[in-house]
């Protein structure tokens, strides 16, 4: 078997190295890429892509193979590499050295149904100039791996997308690994799979295959056991929220509000409901027929709320922008809705929070712990309090 070039020694990396019988010659992190003649397979994160295509001679860089999750094809084609060849990877491995879990699945129909007593299959695959080299290499490893043609493996490409931003999203927002958010929250992460592909499809001119829900479901029981994490945002979910982004700013409404929704409610993610606000608030002013079109009833508003997930708060429920369309006519409904513009302030301190923090001051004067902790510390940093000696 010819040896690789491998550029990265982590888990995937790893894994490639061992199934070539450990004879690829690896490049380390920040060293010029040289190598044997052949495939050049890039086992970094995202982050580090351009580096590693500046340390690539010219006359290499079409050997690079790029096996990232995530959107790459816009990324590659800026730079001359949208023809390069590409792997999804379907397979994991969870501590590096040991052997990889392959992502293989039962054969589902269009219409959704598992078809029973057959080989499971294998979903990762592998497009352009080395696709079939290294499914060889895949399959000495007893993994699988499909060859194919761009335009079959643009619609996988977008599968494994919805995959990965669904899965590890719904995740991250409940703090749990992948087999919960397919057992926990099966209703809810199905919705989001559904809303990402008919955006994505569109997105993208192209048509996803049916079973796509059950699909992903039993690909994400192969993996059950692994974390979730949202990571590589502007490779991953980010491609999603651009979307949402420039639709908002357009004055069209959220082609993806349960994505939306779920972005501004897992932490370390404040700025998702941010930026959709002053998106909304530079809408271009319209005419008055069409802000009267815009004015639905505050009924049609809760009955979207009702269909989305239940367990999400409130205020996340409903689409975005149908909330800043809401506000139009707040005074004639009378009725209580988020203004995407007001900024929160504390107010009427001793009626609400107070009544919280009298209990800390209660609890710390008798030399008991704080029973609010995070409220207290909450407080000082908005200057509210001062620390209780």
């Amino acid at each position: 078997m010819p040896p690789f070039t491998l550029i990265g020694e982590g888990r995937i990396g790893g894994a490639i190295y061992d199934m070539g019988g450990c004879q690829d010659f690896i490049v380390k992190r920040g060293k010029p890429v040289e190598g044997p003649p052949g495939p050049i397979i890039v086992c970094t994160r995202n982050d580090q892509l351009q580096n590693v295509v500046d340390a690539t001679p010219e006359h290499r860089r079409e050997d690079l193979v790029f096996i990232q999750n995530g959107m790459l094809q816009p990324w590659l084609d800026e730079r001359g590499l949208g023809n390069n060849t590409q792997v999804l990877v379907y397979f994991a491995v969870a501590v590096k050295g040991e052997s990889p879990i392959d992502g293989k699945i039962p054969p589902v129909t269009r219409s959704g149904r598992v078809l029973p007593g057959l080989e499971p299959m294998g979903l990762t695959a592998a497009k352009g100039k080395h696709a079939q080299a290294f499914a060889e290499r895949l399959h000495a490893g007893k993994l699988a791996c499909r060859v194919m043609e761009d335009a079959e493996y643009n619609v996988c490409m977008l599968e494994k997308l919805i995959w990965i931003c669904a899965f590890m999203l719904i995740g991250a927002k409940y703090n749990c690994n992948i087999g919960h958010v397919s057992y926990d929250h099966t209703d809810e992460v199905k919705e989001l799979v559904e809303e990402l592909g008919r955006g994505g499809a569109e997105a993208l001119g192209v048509q996803l295959d049916g079973g796509l829900v059950p699909r992903l479901m039993l690909y994400s029981a192969a993996v059950a056991g692994f974390p979730t994490a949202v990571k590589e945002f502007e490779w991953r979910n980010g491609w999603f929220y651009d979307q949402t982004k420039a639709a908002l700013k357009e004055g069209r409404p959220d082609p993806y509000p349960l994505h939306t929704a779920a972005l501004a409610a897992v932490a370390g993610f404040p700025t998702a409901v941010k930026e959709v606000r002053f998106a909304a608030k530079r809408r271009p002013v319209k005419s008055d027929a069409t802000q009267k079109a815009f004015r639905r009833p505050i009924e049609n508003e809760v009955a979207m709320g009702q269909q989305r997930p239940d367990s999400l708060p409130w205020h996340l429920s409903w689409n975005l922008e149908d909330r800043v369309r809401a506000n139009k006519y707040m005074d004639e409904r009378n009725n209580v809705l988020l203004d995407p513009n007001f900024l929160p302030k504390l107010e009427e301190f001793e009626w609400r929070n107070g009544w919280f923090y009298d209990q800390t001051k209660a609890a710390l004067k008798e030399g008991r712990p704080d029973p609010y902790p995070l409220h207290t510390a909450a407080l000082k940093a908005v200057n509210a309090i001062q620390d209780e000696e």
